[in-house]
């Protein structure tokens, strides 16, 4: 909380300025840049609200490890965090939340899905494949419910993701995940955008809502 005051003075404004940090209804190639001229003083206060170092596993074993899909870059860079935790802890399960989001051209053709599959070929892995709905792709919420649908047997799972989502998964999972959990994942890529970061500050505020929960994109 005081890292988010010390946001919102470095902007002068109030909380009401946060919903404007919110680009719900798009996905990330469409967001609109703001503030990326405050790149270099902004960096110090993302950083202490934990949102660009890895945040890495505490427990050297886990019954679950689910790891939350994404395009094409950011889930081989979530693969390469999975292999790199398994060098030092055990996982029972792992267990992959896809959907069947159509590709973009420049992740290939095909879905979410079954882009994840040719990429994990050689992981011992499951996968939950969550339908569309309409014309929107479904989100961690909808990949989640799917999972807990198959009644897994309770366990400890650890959550994979990617910086800046860290706090973002954390804060969605405590309202839809009753097993013990822990999201972890490696650090932000250099290029990391003020957009970004601000739209999942704004994201993180609204998932602590649980009213809205299931409204939140992952």
């Amino acid at each position: 909380m005081q890292n988010l005051l010390l946001l919102l003075a470095f902007f002068h404004c109030d909380e009401s300025i946060i919903s404007t940090w919110n680009q719900t209804g798009k996905e990330r190639w469409e967001y609109t840049s703001i503030h990326e001229d405050k790149r270099d003083e902004l960096a110090p206060i993302f950083e202490a609200m934990g949102l660009i170092s890895e945040i890495a596993p505490q427990h050297t074993h886990y019954d679950y490890a689910l790891i939350i899909g994404a395009t094409k870059p950011s889930i081989e860079k979530r693969i390469a965090y999975l292999e790199q935790c398994l060098q030092t802890i055990t996982i029972d399960n792992i267990v992959f939340l896809t959907g069947m989001r159509p590709l973009q051209p420049h992740e290939g053709i095909g879905t979410e899905y079954e882009m994840t599959r040719k990429l994990t070929a050689h992981l011992p892995a499951s996968f939950i494949c969550a339908p569309m709905q309409g014309t929107k792709r479904p989100g961690t919420v909808e990949t989640l419910a799917l999972w807990l649908e198959s009644n897994p047997t309770p366990g400890r799972c650890l959550v994979i993701t990617s910086q800046p989502f860290v706090p973002f998964h954390s804060a969605m999972l405590e309202s839809v995940l009753s097993f013990p959990f822990e999201v972890v994942g490696p650090k932000a890529s250099e290029n990391w955008t003020v957009t970004l970061m601000l739209d999942t500050i704004a994201k993180v505020i609204v998932a602590q809502d649980k009213k809205t929960i299931g409204t939140i994109q992952r």
